[in-house]
């Protein structure tokens, strides 16, 4: 499990990232990055409030869960924003032809 979590995160927010920037919708893309970055700011804060072992779940959702899911969120964009630029350009030499 502790490979399964983080590679489903990240696979999700790879998918959704890439589909909404495909689309056009990078504004809600930046807007859940900025929400699962206060998430895990919020779980990590949480963390360090707690004594000796306590904290240890916040940690751990805040590292399998949030981190995967945002660094997902960044390839998706790229990866999205890659496919669109490429599917909009036109090969130079298509102007000049006949």
């Amino acid at each position: 499990m502790v490979y399964v979590v983080p590679i489903t995160c990240l696979g999700a927010g790879v998918l959704a990232a890439h589909v909404a920037d495909r689309s056009g919708r990078w504004p809600l893309v930046a807007i859940w990055t900025a929400l699962l970055g206060l998430l895990m700011a919020w779980l990590i804060w949480q963390a360090r409030r707690l004594p000796d072992w306590d904290g240890l779940g916040y940690t751990v959702a805040a590292a399998l869960m949030c981190l995967p899911a945002m660094v997902g969120s960044g390839i998706g964009v790229l990866t999205g924003l890659y496919h669109r630029r490429r599917d909009g350009q036109e090969a130079v030499h298509d102007d000049h032809a006949t």
